[in-house]
This record gives C-alpha cells, sequence and structure tokens, in this order.
C-alpha cells in the first residue's frame, strides 16, 4: 500500500503538461533540488516509480539527453553523468546555486518548480499522523524561501545533517502548499481529517465542561443530602416547616437528582430557586447543630 506522500505525488506526476515552458520549470525544480556529486553530477534516489518516468521522460523533451537508471531493493537511483547532458542542464537552468525567476515569471509555472522540488525532495505525513511537511534543499534554501513567502507560504527553515530542511507544520499552510503544487487530493484529505480534528476536540471539550458541571451538581446535591441526614438522625427535621420537611424528605430519597426535577416532584411543583432556598435553609439548620 502505497504512502500518503507516494499517492500524493502520483497525483501530481499525472497531471497533464501543456507547454515546453512548463516542462522546463518542472524539470528546473527537480534539478535544483537533486542532490549534486563532487565530480558535477546529479544522484537522487526514489522510492516512487512515476517520478522517476516523467523525470526521464523530461530530461529527453526538454534537454534531449539521458539519465542512468538503477532498480535496487525497494527504491530507484537516478542518476545524470553524461556530459553533454550535464552541459545542457547548466545551459537551460545556470549554476543551479541562485534561482532563476525567468525560468518561471508566472504564478503557474512557479507552481510547476516547485511541484519538481517536492517530487525529488519532499515528503509529508499523513493527514493521521503529526502535520509535517518538507523539502531538502541541496542548494538554493533562502531562495526558494523567498519565492514561497511571495505566494504567501511561510515556510521555516533548518539544517539536518548538513543539508538544508524547509518545513511546514501546519494543516492550513500543508493545503495551501499541496494546493498550489497541484496535489488537490491529497490537500483535501488534510482538510477532512483536520475538520475531523476539530469536530472530536468540540466534542471532548464539551463532554469535559458536562462531566465538571455534573461533579459540581453531585457535589452540591451531596452536601445537602449529609445536612438532612444529620437533622434527621438528631430529630431537628420534626420541629422544622412543613415546607422544609417536604423539601427534605423528597432530597434525602432523591439524593441524584438536580434542583429542577427536585422542584417537579413537589406537590404541587415549586419554582428551582424556590427548592434552592428551601435547600439553603435546611443547611442553616444543620450548621446550627
Amino acid at each position: 500500500m502505497k504512502s500518503f506522500a507516494q499517492s500524493a505525488k502520483d497525483e501530481m506526476c499525472e497531471a497533464p503538461l501543456k507547454s515546453l515552458a512548463q516542462k522546463k520549470a518542472l524539470l528546473y525544480g527537480m534539478f535544483q533540488y537533486m542532490p549534486c556529486t563532487e565530480d558535477g553530477e546529479f544522484l537522487v534516489t526514489c522510492a516512487n516509480e512515476n517520478v522517476v518516468s516523467l523525470f526521464e521522460r523530461l530530461v529527453v523533451e526538454v534537454l534531449g539527453g539521458e539519465c542512468e537508471i538503477d532498480y535496487f531493493g525497494n527504491g530507484i537511483r537516478v542518476g545524470v553523468s553524461d556530459n553533454n547532458t550535464l552541459a545542457a542542464v547548466h545551459s537551460a537552468f545556470g549554476d543551479l546555486i541562485a534561482v532563476n525567476t525567468g525560468i518561471m515569471p508566472g504564478e503557474k509555472l512557479l507552481s510547476e518548480y516547485f511541484k519538481g522540488a517536492f517530487l525529488v525532495s519532499g515528503s509529508v505525513n499523513s493527514p493521521s499522523a503529526a502535520y509535517h511537511l518538507e523539502i531538502e534543499t541541496p542548494n538554493c534554501a533562502n531562495a526558494a524561501a523567498s519565492l514561497l513567502d511571495k505566494i504567501g507560504i511561510n515556510f521555516k527553515y533548518s539544517v539536518r545533517s548538513g543539508v538544508g530542511v524547509l518545513y511546514l507544520k501546519e494543516s492550513s499552510a500543508i493545503e495551501d502548499f499541496l494546493n498550489f503544487i497541484g496535489a488537490r487530493t491529497a490537500g483535501f484529505a488534510l482538510i477532512n481529517e483536520r475538520i475531523k480534528r476539530e469536530i472530536r476536540g468540540n466534542f471532548n471539550r464539551q463532554k469535559n465542561f458536562d462531566l465538571a458541571n455534573l461533579k459540581k451538581t453531585v457535589a452540591a446535591g451531596e452536601k445537602y443530602t449529609v445536612a438532612i441526614r444529620k437533622l434527621i438522625s438528631t430529630n431537628r427535621i420534626k420541629v422544622l416547616p412543613a415546607d422544609l420537611q417536604v423539601t427534605a424528605k423528597l432530597k434525602y430519597e432523591n439524593p441524584g437528582v438536580g434542583l429542577a426535577e427536585l422542584a417537579a416532584l413537589h406537590q404541587p411543583a415549586i419554582s428551582k430557586s424556590g427548592v434552592y432556598h428551601r435547600l439553603e435553609k435546611l443547611l442553616d439548620e444543620a450548621d446550627k447543630l
């Protein structure tokens, strides 16, 4: 079964590329975020065959070049070491250290560029786990972060094992970025999970609130029951006014009921405030003892 990140990448790979400019921006993002060896060659290990196929096709269609693909275990190693292809890469994209915004002048092409970045070096957690999306940036972290700021997605930056990492930990920001790079199904899955969590959170808060109120009600009712028991054991109850005796009897026989229910048990029924005042009087009488 594919991971959430792999499914998101599959969705992006299936999106049609209608123009050479789109293909070039996407391939540029892929190359800029691929690790580069000391010899100037590009090498990345990938687990998604669709990403590998897309990269290979773009290298041919955009650069007229070639790449090497090796399968091992559960992974695929993709490399570009052919001198003619490397020359075509640098001719088309420059040195890959600074971001060449001329390759993606509009938001649509910028979306393709970051799609390429995410395909080769990005990951995102399943929405059922902690919210986290990241892109490793071996070449151009600062410039990439500044481009993302312009479209309103504020990535944070850290260094892990000597490699720069741009990351997001807020659900809404991750949703915006996934939608921006064309992974809309994954974005909707995050939205649905966030809504479910909010519903669960509201339910738990209400449950805790109700439980707290119940505890208060029980605590309040207990003090009245203790007072009435004290009045009964000392025969003080028999000299109290008849209305207090009636309320004391009903409360003693129904210790768990609230004021409204206790008021309804009276014949005829009385108000909640009437019950409260009678109980307070019973409490005062018990305190006198």
